[in-house]
């Protein structure tokens, strides 16, 4: 039976086999850093509860008998011992009251705290419970209650309460795929490993064909995505090396990066603007933002390009300035596909 104690987890008690006129406390063993509880207070805290409890008995000081003492040298009839670990939330005193000759346990207690204030207090409530207990037994005897009946035991539900057409081994696998599927993009290979191993798993499986394809179908993104990384691994050393090329044109070099923000988008192209010149540069902005369907800066593009006498390029802008919803663009655009230098009836309608 378990007794609800404050800051004590259990009280075990033995009668005395005599008065004990002298009682040893030792200092706690510790599995505990000394930084976090210290012992030695706890043990005083002991002896300070053993002098007020136990009356006319004699409670040897630290100085007298501590750690390393032999109670029987000093003339101790009882000896309490006891350790400090760590349990549960917070910390464990076990507390222990043995014949100091026989070494019989006659007592035994323990405290938990969350705190080394909360252990004290532990410790003492412990204290004061083991010796109150000691001498209330010893002064009186008790007869066996009678014993309960044994309860019968619940009737048994044939393949268990709980009965499921699926193995629980494999939906935890299946919710171990389902989490590690939500990072799939950046892991492609450890989503399809996860549902591989819920293909792989005997017993009920309804899952096994799914998974399984599942599984195929993120290994082909993995291989996808390794040849696309690899790709643009490729392109932009390219991208790094013509750039800075003098005899490299201008439209050519805005090409390449119109080219290259339209696959890779406009945030992989922005840092290699710097390999540009300031004029350049600036265009191959308007440019990157134009691939990103922003028709104010495809307009500007189609106002650079006139600048520098590029027809064509600021037709081209035009187009994307009215595929990005901007009515004016198309109508400008409507209209110099039908001058003389561009013409395209069919574009222009």
């Amino acid at each position: 039976m378990n007794a609800a104690v404050p800051l004590c987890a259990a009280v075990l008690a033995v009668s005395l086999p005599g008065r004990a006129d002298t009682v040893a406390v030792l200092e706690l063993e510790s599995r505990v850093p000394d930084s976090e509880i210290k012992t030695a207070p706890l043990a005083e805290e002991v002896r300070s509860v053993a002098g007020r409890t136990l009356g006319e008995v004699r409670v040897l000081d630290a100085d007298t008998c501590s750690r390393h003492c032999d109670p029987r040298a000093v003339g101790a009839d009882m000896v309490v011992s006891g350790a400090l670990s760590r349990g549960g939330d917070g910390y464990l005193v076990t507390l222990e009251l043995r014949t100091a000759r026989s070494d019989r346990l006659v007592g035994a207690a323990s405290a938990t705290g969350g705190s080394a204030e909360e252990l004290a207090d532990a410790v003492a409530g412990a204290a004061v419970d083991l010796f109150r207990a000691q001498k209330a037994v010893s002064a009186v005897s008790i007869s066996p209650a009678t014993l309960p009946e044994v309860p019968q035991p619940a009737p048994l539900v044939p393949g268990g309460a709980v009965n499921l057409d699926v193995d629980a081994s494999v939906l935890v696998a299946y919710d171990d795929a389902r989490t590690v599927e939500q990072t799939g993009t950046q892991r492609p290979d450890e989503a399809a490993a996860a549902w591989r191993a819920v293909a792989e798993l005997g017993g009920e499986n309804p899952y096994r064909e799914m998974a399984a394809a599942r599984a195929r179908q993120w290994q082909d993104y993995a291989e996808s995505k390794r040849a696309f990384d690899e790709q643009l691994a490729r392109d932009t050393s390219r991208l790094r090396k013509v750039l800075p090329l003098a005899f490299v044109t201008e439209g050519t070099k805005l090409e390449l990066v119109s080219r290259y923000a339209h696959v890779y988008g406009g945030a992989k192209a922005e840092p290699l603007l710097v390999l540009l010149p300031g004029e350049l540069r600036g265009r191959a902005q308007l440019a990157i933002g134009c691939e990103d369907k922003d028709a104010g800066r495809c307009i500007s593009l189609a106002r650079a390009a006139d600048k520098a006498h590029d027809a064509q390029g600021a037709l081209d802008a035009l187009d994307r300035a009215c595929s990005a919803n901007s009515a004016e663009s198309c109508a400008e655009a409507g209209d110099r596909w039908l001058r003389p230098e561009t013409r395209d009836v069919a574009r222009a309608l």
